[in-house]
């Protein structure tokens, strides 16, 4: 085993024990990590609601912007300076969850296969996020929004992209005018709207997106935001002065830690990091990894066409066709590009419901763990994929007490069904005549 599947391997062991932990007082639909990109959009939302609202009463002058920040955060605490907090503790959210996602989803082996457009997609907004959040500390412009800005530029001047050095533009007070405020508040406003698009690049290929997590999940994210905007406000440092040198700030290690980076090491170090991480995520699908889960397979001869496993699978795997035998029909036709082996169509499948009249219970769709099964001369099995074996234990127990509740049920659930078959089936042959009874209404 390499050094990468084993690191993969300990990271997943570590999510399991920990989303194991949270199912017991939250439960599967309310736990916070088996929703990572809900929440992310969810806290994205709330970014872009404070915004809108932060951006329509801000003034952007190179004066007017620090005491109209101020205003909000001091005269307005009860609305502005609460929304002024939400949307900066939102936006650190929103990258904690993301990059908690990511790792997420690498641990679990989500990164190639039917998986790989989602994750090629994904890997642009990680700095789509950052720059449009390094350029927000930029609009407040206090000491810390010139430090930012002069890290920046600073660290951009490295690369070969500016004929004169842009750090120039920070080195006197009177090198910065009103319309620099203009032009970054549009860039500000730029730059999420991209990645709002990126993001629906990003899923649009899932079929049931979980856009929102619950309802729970929601208000309790809200009500954490709201204490913590409460307890701890978001408030400016002191006006910016391009001719002092900034001191001790309030700093924000979630978006703007890759200025202290900068400052302990270099810039050529930094953007070799950065461009290395960048470039091994997006060579991670073509590294070796683990075998692909098996594809569902259809059954053509117990394949009723009843749509229920397109309408339930979430990588949108499954498609309709003109039944080949049966005229009028359809069946369901896998892509094995797309299917993930999850089995959700296996088990939406009504052709092997336990309330079926047959002693072996068929599906229309099913996982081939069974049919592509081996044994050796000694005996033992060998299964395709290490989930197989507990698939088909699964599905075999489901059957079984799907035909002993069929034994069961079958004198009082299917007795007057079968009844009633019975007498119109006489009624055809000229026996007796059928009786039809309305149900009746209770008023």
């Amino acid at each position: 085993m390499s050094f990468h599947a084993t690191l993969r391997q300990g990271a997943s062991s570590v999510f399991l024990r920990i989303e194991e932990a949270l199912d017991a007082p939250f439960g599967g639909q309310d736990n916070p990590l088996r929703h990572l990109g809900a929440i992310g959009l969810y806290l994205l939302w709330i970014v872009v609601g404070t915004g809108l609202y932060l951006y329509t009463v801000l003034d952007t002058g190179i004066d007017a912007v620090y005491s109209s920040i101020g205003y909000l955060s001091q005269e307005q605490w009860y609305l502005g300076g609460v929304l002024r907090s939400l949307h900066r503790y939102a936006s650190d959210g929103f990258m904690l969850v993301m990059l908690l996602h990511l790792v997420r989803e690498w641990a679990y082996g989500r990164y190639h296969g039917f998986r790989l457009y989602s994750w090629m997609t994904g890997i642009p907004l990680i700095w789509l996020a950052y720059a449009a959040g390094i350029g927000g500390y930029w609009i407040v412009w206090d000491q810390l929004a010139q430090l930012s800005a002069t890290a920046t530029t600073e660290l951009l001047d490295w690369l070969p992209i500016f004929s004169e050095p842009a750090a120039r533009n920070f080195l006197a007070p009177d090198s910065i005018n009103d319309r620099f405020f203009t032009m970054l508040i549009f860039v500000h406003i730029g730059v999420p709207l991209l990645l709002i698009l990126g993001l629906w690049a990003h899923v649009h290929r899932i079929a049931h997106v979980d856009y929102l997590p619950s309802r729970r999940v929601m208000l309790g994210t809200l009500a954490a935001l709201v204490l913590l905007a409460l307890l701890r406000p978001a408030l400016s440092n002191p006006p910016a002065n391009l001719a002092v040198i900034p001191g001790a700030l309030d700093f924000d290690w979630f978006i703007l830690f890759i200025h202290p980076l900068t400052d302990i090491s270099s810039p050529a170090i930094v953007w070799s990091l950065l461009f290395g991480v960048t470039a091994l995520l997006f060579a991670l699908p073509v590294l070796p990894h683990p075998a692909p889960a098996p594809v569902a397979v259809v059954d053509a001869a117990n394949c009723t066409g009843c749509d229920r496993c397109l309408a339930d699978c979430p990588y949108a795997a499954i498609a309709m066709r003109p039944h080949p035998r049966r005229p009028g029909l359809k069946l369901a036709v896998v892509d094995a590009d797309l299917c993930a082996g999850c089995g959700i169509c296996a088990g939406s499948c009504p052709s092997s419901t336990p309330f079926r009249r047959r002693e072996i219970l068929v599906t229309g769709i099913d996982m081939p763990c069974a049919a592509r099964a081996t044994r050796d001369g000694a005996g033992t099995t060998h299964w395709p994929h290490p989930h197989c074996r507990l698939l088909l234990r699964t599905w075999r127990r489901r059957q079984d007490a799907g035909r002993h509740r069929h034994r069961r049920d079958r004198s009082s659930l299917h007795r007057p069904v079968t009844s009633g078959l019975r007498r119109i089936r006489a009624a055809r042959r000229g026996r007796r005549r059928p009786r039809y009874r309305l149900p009746r209404r209770r008023l």
